[in-house]
């Protein structure tokens, strides 16, 4: 795929995902969980897109829309972090990935009592063509307050779900 938009093309592979036996599982990624986030990813030959989403609790410790130069720097800073996805995910072997786009965004729910992070990656990854590769991720070092994210995702037309956690933040993708 030499285009891949991934705000269109991710919700339509995941939806496959959903179809999969793997998502019978039970599997608490929707629910409102603090220190659980959800990671999806699709990766498609050397191509990753990545959507994240974690509680604001999770990053900057406070679920409501940020009231004091305090916390709209906290939510600054993190924005900045969650923007740079090769700070965040790496890949074993060494992919030396390549960014093509990324976005982070904190959003306050009307309710005023949930707020979340979002953000979009899209990854070169030539090192992703063949071979057993494994998914490294760094959040926890990044943000002390996460503990896990919930991995949902498709890799080579394969369906893939498991855990990351502070304790054990790799999984081996193929």
């Amino acid at each position: 795929m030499v285009d891949l938009n991934c705000r269109l093309f991710l919700p339509l592979a995941l939806m496959l995902v959903s179809a999969s036996p793997l998502s019978a599982q039970p599997r608490h990624a929707e629910a409102h969980v603090h220190g659980t986030g959800l990671l999806m990813m699709v990766v498609d030959g050397s191509t990753v897109s990545i959507e994240l989403t974690i509680p604001g609790s999770d990053i900057v410790g406070f679920e409501r829309q940020a009231t004091t130069p305090e916390e709209q720097s906290s939510v600054e800073n993190a924005i900045a972090t969650l923007s740079q996805p090769t700070g965040l995910f790496a890949f074993t072997p060494d992919t030396a990935c390549t960014v093509k786009a990324a976005t982070a965004e904190f959003r306050a729910h009307d309710d005023h009592h949930h707020a979340e992070f979002t953000a979009s990656y899209a990854l070169d990854c030539p090192g992703l063509a063949a071979g057993d590769v494994e998914l490294r991720t760094g959040l926890f070092d990044q943000f002390n307050r996460a503990e896990a994210l919930n991995v949902d995702g498709l890799v080579d037309g394969v369906a893939q779900s498991g855990t990351l956690t502070r304790q054990q933040p790799a999984m081996t993708l193929r």
